[in-house]
């Protein structure tokens, strides 16, 4: 007759007591989690209750605007209106978000790219002559391009933001860059 060693049932223990300490990890983690999208209002429209609903509408767009320029990345300068639309691609469906969801105070949200306010962005901001350390910038339907190392790369998004409420009508031009 055979008998089961005592470090098989060990064994066995060990494997149930790793099982429920992951459970409880897992728990603590999930409810960490909750709290921190509550916070951060993941769960919702991303546009923060509090302050100018402009400010509050540029800070919502400023994560879709650095999420949408790594679509332009390993684009060569001259496919800029390859990376043009690849960030448009990306961009468009954030912006659409952001509208969608409505200001905690019941105004509603417009945002268009302003195509004239980049191209005024670029001539102001990028820099020029031959001491220069990237190379020229373009302004395509209210994205701004700059040549670096030889790459398309979006350094600003130029927008109008309407916010619409009973008897009040805001618009805005707002520039956003990327960090």
């Amino acid at each position: 007759m055979i008998r089961p060693s005592a470090r098989g049932s060990d064994r066995g223990q060990l494997v149930v007591l790793a099982a429920a300490v992951v459970a409880v990890a897992l728990v603590a983690m999930v409810a960490a989690y909750l709290q921190v999208a509550g916070a951060t209002g993941a769960a919702g429209p991303a546009v923060a209750d509090r302050g100018d609903p402009i400010e509050r509408v540029h800070g919502a767009v400023r994560p879709a605007v650095y999420n949408a320029s790594l679509a332009a990345t390993g684009t060569g300068w001259g496919n800029r209106d390859t990376a043009a639309t690849r960030v448009s691609n990306r961009l468009d469906p954030a912006l659409d978000r952001i509208e969608d969801g409505t200001l905690a105070d019941g105004r509603s949200v417009s945002l268009d790219r302003n195509d004239t306010l980049a191209a005024v962005w670029a001539d102001e901001r990028c820099p020029s002559g031959p001491n220069r350390q990237f190379g020229s910038c373009e302004s395509i339907d209210g994205l701004v391009l700059q040549a670096r190392g030889g790459e398309a790369t979006l350094v600003a998004v130029a927008l109008d933001v309407r916010v619409i409420a009973p008897g009040d009508r805001r618009t805005v031009g707002v520039v956003v860059t990327v960090p």
